[in-house]
C-alpha cells in the first residue's frame, strides 16, 4: 500500500539487519500482511478505537480487532523470512544474534514463517526481545531468552504485573550475554538518595494509580 511506500521513503526498509563487533542483529516487521489484509485491518482498528472513546477500554477486548491474530500475534510473510535466512547465511559464525520485533509471532497458530527462522537460528546462541503487551515478561523457548520489554514510555495497564518503564541493558563479553532491567525511579548516588527529590517521583502505576 501506499503508507508502506511512504514508510519506506521516509525511515528505510521495514526489516533489516545490521552486524556489530560481531554480534548479528535482525529487526523484524510482524505487520507484513498483504496490502488488502492490513488496509482491513486497519479500518477494524479505527472502529475499536472509536468503541473505546465512547465506552473506555473495558470493551476493546469484545471488538473484532481486540480479538484479532493480526493485533496479537501480528504476521512474518514469506518474503522477509527468506531474507532473514539469507542474512543467517552470510553470518555463521557470530558471537550471538539478536531478533527484535514487537510482535510475539510464534504465538501464531499455525504459524509458518518465524518457525523457518527458529529452525535456522537452532545451532546458534541468540536472544529474542519483543514488546507490545505493555508489560515485562521473560520466557524461555527453544533453550534460547524470549524478553518481552515493559511499557517503554507507552501506556500502563494496572491490572498487568511489571507494567513499568525501564532500560534494558545488554552486554556481550566474549559469548556470554548479560541482561540487566533498570527501572526508571532512579539510580541513587553515593549518599544513599536519588537526586533531584527521585524518592518522590514514581514510574509504576500499579504501584501509584494513575497520575
Amino acid at each position: 500500500p501506499v503508507m508502506w511506500e511512504v514508510f519506506d521513503q521516509r525511515y528505510g526498509a521495514r526489516y533489516y539487519h545490521f552486524a556489530y563487533r560481531d554480534a548479528l542483529f535482525l529487526v523484524l516487521d510482524t505487520e507484513d500482511s498483504s496490502a488488502a489484509g492490513q488496509w482491513a485491518l486497519h479500518e477494524i482498528r479505527d472502529e475499536a478505537l472509536a468503541a473505546v472513546k465512547q465506552d473506555g477500554w473495558g470493551v476493546f477486548m469484545e471488538t473484532a480487532y481486540g480479538q484479532s491474530a493480526e493485533r496479537r500475534f501480528g504476521r512474518v510473510g514469506e518474503g522477509q523470512a527468506d531474507y532473514f535466512l539469507d542474512v543467517l547465511a552470510e553470518y555463521p559464525d557470530v558471537r550471538h544474534t539478536f531478533v527484535v520485533l514487537h510482535k510475539p509471532v510464534w504465538e501464531r497458530e499455525g504459524e509458518a514463517q518465524f518457525a523457518r527462522l527458529e529452525q535456522a537460528l537452532s545451532g546458534r546462541p541468540y536472544t529474542v526481545f519483543y514488546g507490545h503487551e505493555h508489560s515485562y515478561l521473560h520466557q524461555r523457548r527453544n533453550g534460547r531468552d524470549y524478553i518481552r520489554l515493559g511499557t517503554t514510555g507507552g501506556v500502563q495497564n494496572p491490572a498487568k504485573d511489571l507494567a513499568i518503564d525501564h532500560v534494558t541493558l545488554v552486554t556481550v563479553s566474549g559469548k556470554a550475554v548479560d541482561i540487566a532491567n533498570l527501572r526508571m525511579s532512579g539510580i541513587f548516588g553515593k549518599d544513599g538518595r536519588i537526586p533531584l527529590n527521585g524518592e518522590e517521583l514514581c514510574f509504576d502505576v500499579r504501584a501509584c494509580g494513575p497520575p
